[in-house]
């Protein structure tokens, strides 16, 4: 059965879709079968795998719940894209019975179909970010230590906190991680200012400094990936993500 990973921060350039991208890109470098689930309007993601505007799309599996066709980016990887109409569908699944739990009976049809299910969130605490949370077996909140707005890190936690109140049969496995890598004090800041929000768990990996223009895809050349500055990263992220 396959593990869902969510990427979650309501902070912009946290590196959420950057992150997903390449960790995407890794796991099918390690030969794991991999569904990515793009939640965010922006579609930053799907665009870099270039995928084009589809029919089949995440607005109409929250909606109509039915099997919609994934994108085949790749032998390994197949997507699930965002689109605009994903800006209005909060509104429209607040009358649906039980709204927080759509995306994740959406999901469970695919679960024995891949090894990973990867999610890419949008920057809110809304109604689609609860639902990629109750839907995740595992937690990433990447954190950069220059952008640590404390109000929203406040919200962030409450949300999870919230969501984790509605589980019954499971808590929440959250993992901050360091991305953007920078000296050693500033990290402690950040580390001590989650330490008074929550009982935070980080991930032992931590992401150097990337240039974005490094990012692994483009809409040109959707799978022919650039060297990282420090693909060792994202080796190191995936083994870690396998043992937990």
């Amino acid at each position: 059965m396959g593990k869902v990973i969510s990427i979650i921060n309501n902070q912009l350039g946290s590196g959420k879709t950057f992150i997903s991208t390449n960790l995407v890109v890794q796991m099918s470098r390690s030969l794991l079968k991999v569904l990515v689930i793009d939640m965010d309007p922006q579609n930053e993601l799907s665009q870099n795998f270039g995928a084009r505007e589809t029919d089949d799309n995440m607005y109409l599996a929250l909606t109509d719940k039915e099997h919609i066709e994934t994108v085949k980016i790749h032998p390994a990887v197949e997507l699930i894209p965002a689109c605009l109409d994903l800006i209005g569908c909060e509104i429209e699944l607040v009358t649906y019975p039980n709204r927080e739990y759509i995306l994740a009976e959406f999901i469970n049809k695919y679960r024995d179909d891949y090894d990973y299910i990867i999610i890419d969130n949008s920057s809110g605490t809304g109604l689609l970010v609860v639902n990629a949370l109750i839907a995740s077996d595992l937690v990433i909140v990447p954190v950069v230590a220059e952008i640590n707005d404390i109000e929203r890190n406040k919200k962030l936690v409450h949300a999870i906190n919230k969501v984790d109140e509605l589980l019954v049969s499971k808590k929440l496995n959250v993992r901050f991680l360091i991305n953007n890598k920078s000296a050693d004090s500033t990290i402690g800041s950040l580390k001590n200012s989650l330490k008074n929000l929550c009982n935070p768990k980080f991930m032992k990996t931590e992401l150097p400094h990337l240039n974005k223009s490094n990012v692994v895809s483009t809409p040109e050349s959707p799978w022919n990936p650039y060297e990282l500055e420090n693909i060792n990263s994202f080796k190191s992220l995936v083994t870690e993500i396998q043992t937990i």
